[in-house]
């Protein structure tokens, strides 16, 4: 993914905020270098399907998914076989839940949901 996709997408989140926002909270914890790909829940939930093709291709690659902790179960569920299947890691991180929870409509957010992340140490 291009680096400047990245910065896009964080720096629209950021003119949406009322505060500053810290980038690699933005990024479930990852450092944007090594993001190769990232769906929003928008994203992910507008397409399933071609959200999972593509994330199975991705998987074929060295590296690990980061799945947002605050994806319905079943969808985490998905995540989580799609990636022991192919043989990698993963990792959930739960931001702030009870507020995201709050939200009316989480499947059209512009949160992240997935993260494949690139290891060339691998």
């Amino acid at each position: 993914m291009n680096i400047k996709k990245i910065i896009h997408y964080i720096n629209q989140r950021q003119l949406k905020a009322n505060n500053r926002l810290i980038e690699e909270n933005v990024l479930l914890g990852s450092k944007r270098e090594k993001v190769a790909y990232f769906l929003t829940f928008k994203e992910l939930h507008t397409n399933v399907e071609t959200s999972m093709k593509r994330l199975k291709e991705l998987l074929k690659r060295r590296g690990k998914l980061i799945i947002n902790g605050n994806l319905k179960l079943p969808m985490i569920t998905k995540l989580m076989l799609l990636s022991q299947r192919h043989n990698r890691h993963f990792t959930i991180v739960v931001n702030d839940g009870y507020r995201l929870s709050m939200l009316k409509n989480i499947e059209n957010k512009e949160h992240l949901a997935v993260i494949f992340e690139e290891d060339s140490a691998e």
